[in-house]
Parts: C-alpha cells; structure tokens; sequence
C-alpha cells in the first residue's frame, strides 16, 4: 500500500495507477476491485494505452471471478480488449480473449481499424510531445483541451518516449 500511497502524493495520474494496478494483482480476491476501478480511473487519464488496457483486462478478470460475468464483459473486458489490440498488446489481448472465452462470451468486432496513417493533427501532437513537450503545451499550440491531445495521442498507443518510433513507422 505504500507505493499507492506514495504515488497520490506524487500526483501523476499514470504513476498512481501504476501503482493501483500492481497493488489490486497482488492482493487478489474481491478486497481487488475497488483499487483495480481506481486504477484505471488514473489510466484512462495517461496518453499511453498499453497500461489502460492492461489494467481494465487485469479488472474485468477479477470482476468475472466475482461472479459479475455481466460487468465484466460490458465495462471492461471488452474495452481491454480494444485498446489491447489498438496498440498492440498481444498479452492483454490474449488474456482479454481467454476470459470472455470463459466466461462463454465472443468477443465483439472492434470499433476502428488498427491506425496505419496519421492525420495532420495526429502528427502534429505526436512530433510535439516526442519534443517533450507537457499535454498542457500541446493543447494551447493546437487548441485543443489537454483530454483532447490525450485522445489523439492513444491512436500511436504509446507514451513520450515511444513516439519518436512509432512516428518513423508511420509516414
């Protein structure tokens, strides 16, 4: 709990979901679903869509062992799954399969393609934030909200430091 503990104070919304995340697997059983919810509550809020998929993968398994079969596919598994693949993530992806498999669900058709090109827009915040330039800066040059750089910048599915590559791949 001290890591928690420690990441609220520090106050970056990814660091303390991080730290949520890793606490709910470690404690297990339903004592987990309250700090899985929170954990991806501050997930939600990063750029990056690995560890917002992981972890509401990781709290949708834990909400069908608790018997909310229903719960978990609708709020979580299915939304995991998405971004999983989005970005790429064959683990969570895989798991996110496994549990619907289990708990006798298909999963859905996605909602959008695998990204292959990048708008203006797209680019633009990508090349300003790989600069290392805070969301904050981003959306005052590209008026925009600082929620709508964090949306634009989960289609690379990466932080910061991943942008650079993923902008070369992506021309």
């Amino acid at each position: 709990m001290g890591h928690a503990r420690g990441a609220r104070k520090f106050g970056a919304a990814s660091t303390i979901g991080q730290a949520l995340h890793t606490l709910a697997e470690v404690t297990g059983g339903p004592a987990a679903l309250p700090l899985y919810a929170e954990a991806v509550a501050h997930l939600e809020q990063s750029p990056a869509a690995y560890e917002p998929a992981r972890a509401q993968v990781g709290h949708g398994a834990a909400l069908s062992r608790d018997g909310r079969l229903r719960e978990a596919a609708a709020y979580r598994l299915y939304q995991g799954l998405e971004g999983a693949v989005h970005c790429g993530a064959e683990a969570p992806a895989a798991r996110a399969r496994a549990e619907l498999a289990a708990a006798g669900m298909r999963p859905l058709p996605l909602r959008y393609a695998l990204p292959d090109t990048l708008t203006d827009r797209e680019r633009r915040t990508a090349e300003l934030s790989a600069q290392g330039h805070p969301v904050t800066v981003v959306a005052k040059e590209l008026r925009l909200t600082e929620q709508g750089v964090r949306h634009l910048l989960r289609k690379a599915g990466t932080d910061a430091a991943g942008l650079a590559g993923f902008l070369e791949s992506h021309p």
